[in-house]
Parts: structure tokens; sequence; C-alpha cells
């Protein structure tokens, strides 16, 4: 069997194929409430990032020739970032939201059981 050989421009289109996909996906999960809290480990959270990051990135289309330690490189790298924060603080407030919607009906629940169980009314 002939032995792999990997040439630098190779190995920097993978890395920058797979960084700013699992950038924006580990932020993303970082953010999430049910995954970013403390109930799940970081190992967990690191592998499932991992994970989503495999399936995504052969459907994506190849990311543009940067050097990912220059400045456009990082310039991009954190637009990912803050694109991943925003998704997961998408997913905050709709969580937050179907709690408050919970919470209404309870509340509407148990005040109109009190109003039928108090002999006053």
């Amino acid at each position: 069997m002939a032995p792999v050989v990997l040439q630098a421009g190779q190995l920097s289109g993978w890395v920058l194929g797979w960084l700013w996909p699992f950038a924006r996906i580990g932020m993303m999960l970082l953010v999430m409430p049910v995954i970013g809290g403390r109930l799940v480990p970081r190992r967990v959270r690191l592998l499932l990032a991992l994970l989503l990051t495999l399936l995504v990135v052969p459907g994506l289309p190849p990311p543009p020739p940067l050097d990912p330690l220059s400045a456009p490189g990082l310039l991009v790298l954190g637009q990912q970032l803050l694109v991943g924060a925003a998704m997961g603080l998408v997913l905050q407030v709709v969580f937050s939201a179907l709690v408050m919607a919970g919470q209404l009906v309870g509340m509407t629940m148990g005040l109109g059981f009190a109003t039928l169980v108090d002999p006053q009314n």
C-alpha cells in the first residue's frame, strides 16, 4: 500500500473546510438551551459538534482560499462564531417563549381551578 502524501495546500484546504463549519456549529451548541447547559458534559458537546460537522461539510461549497491565521481568515472565523451564537440565541428565545407560554397556561388553569374550589365565589 502506498503512503499517503499530504501537501500544505491540501491540508490548508481541509482545515478551512472543517474549521469554519465546526466553529459555527460548536458555538451554536454552546449557546443552545438544552445542550449548552451544565447537564451535558463538554466532551459530549465537542463530540456532537464534530459529528454534526462531519455530516454537514460534504454538502457545503468549497471555502474561499484564505489563510486561517491571516486577518481575513480570523475575521471569517469571528463571523462564523457570531452566526453560531446568533443561531443558539434564537433557539434560546424560542425555548423561553415556550416556557413562558406554559407558565401562563399553568397560572390560568390554577387560578380557574381556585375559583371553582373557593366557596366564597
